[in-house]
């Protein structure tokens, strides 16, 4: 029950509520309301797998990833988007995006490009 513990359940919390909100908005197109959350939710789904398979290297620098994620959940149009400045390190975030991937197909909705920013030693 700590101040920290409270902040980590609060942005579930309102999710949770946000969801309950929204089904009963729409009762009668469950199946739409689920389908939004999945659209909604896919971005996060994405950003947490790449963070899972990200390895630890020794250099300092930051970068921004851009992909897409086609239907079948496979990787296209990789690059970086803004260098840290370091080959070397440029080259190890494609590589962990390229580990990361497949991703689960994005459901009808989703969005499908995105830029992430991954960063090196701190």
């Amino acid at each position: 029950g700590s101040a920290r513990d409270e902040a980590v359940r609060c942005p579930l919390r309102r999710q949770r509520e946000m969801c309950m909100r929204e089904r009963a908005e729409t009762q009668p197109g469950k199946a739409t309301a689920q389908g939004n959350a999945a659209a909604s939710n896919y971005g996060g789904q994405v950003v947490r797998r790449i963070h899972r398979y990200k390895r630890s290297i020794s250099l300092k620098g930051t970068a921004r990833v851009s992909f897409s994620v086609r239907a079948d959940g496979t990787l296209g149009n990789l690059r970086i988007s803004q260098s840290s400045g370091s080959g070397k390190l440029d080259s190890f975030f494609l590589k962990t995006v390229r580990r990361a991937a497949p991703f689960p197909p994005p459901p009808p909705g989703a969005r499908t490009n995105f830029g992430v920013e991954l960063h090196g030693r701190k």
